[in-house]
């Protein structure tokens, strides 16, 4: 997870924790929460930090496009050495 400006400057980066949880403390103004794992999509949200008070953001990801090829990589594979072995090589 990363935490920018909004001219897209890193804030910070964030590792979630077991449960899929982090938390950082920020100045007041407007940031961006980018959110991203190599098997999903990437997910952003705007947030509004207010002095004093804290803001919790969930976000649900969803399949990116390259998640099924990441998936498919191994049984390709697995059906290509099976062919090798059925001509002996």
């Amino acid at each position: 997870m990363e935490i920018l400006t909004l001219n897209n400057a890193v804030v910070t980066t964030l590792n979630s924790g077991f449960f899929g949880k982090a938390s950082y403390t920020l100045g007041e103004g407007q940031y961006r929460v980018r959110v991203s794992h190599p098997k999903f999509g990437i997910e952003v949200r705007h947030v509004q930090v207010v002095s004093g008070q804290s803001a919790e953001v969930r976000v649900r990801l969803s399949s990116g496009a390259s998640a099924p090829l990441r998936e498919a990589e191994p049984v390709v594979g697995e059906g290509v050495n099976a062919v090798k072995r059925l001509f002996g090589n």
